[in-house]
C-alpha cells in the first residue's frame, strides 16, 4: 500500500538536481476505482506534500486497495 514515486526532469532524467529556478514540486492524489477514467479536473486532487527531495513516498491505507492513484505534480 505504498508508491514510491521518483522526480524527475523530462528533459534530463539522469541528471538529479533540480533544473534551474525551481524549488520543489507540490504533489496531488486522487484516487479512483480502476474501471473510472482519470480525473479530468485538477481540482478534485489532494494535497499530498511539497518536496525537494528527488523521491516522494505515498501510503493508502488498506480500504484503498484496488484503487488507482492519480497524481498531480507541478
Amino acid at each position: 500500500m505504498t508508491h514510491r514515486l521518483p522526480l524527475e526532469d523530462e528533459s534530463t532524467p539522469t541528471r538529479r538536481a533540480r533544473p534551474a529556478g525551481v524549488r520543489g514540486a507540490e504533489v496531488w492524489v486522487k484516487l479512483v476505482n480502476a474501471d473510472q477514467p482519470a480525473p479530468a479536473d485538477p481540482a478534485v486532487h489532494s494535497f499530498l506534500t511539497m518536496t525537494i527531495r528527488p523521491r516522494v513516498r505515498a501510503e493508502f491505507r488498506a480500504g484503498d486497495e484496488g484503487k488507482t492513484a492519480v497524481y498531480m505534480l507541478r
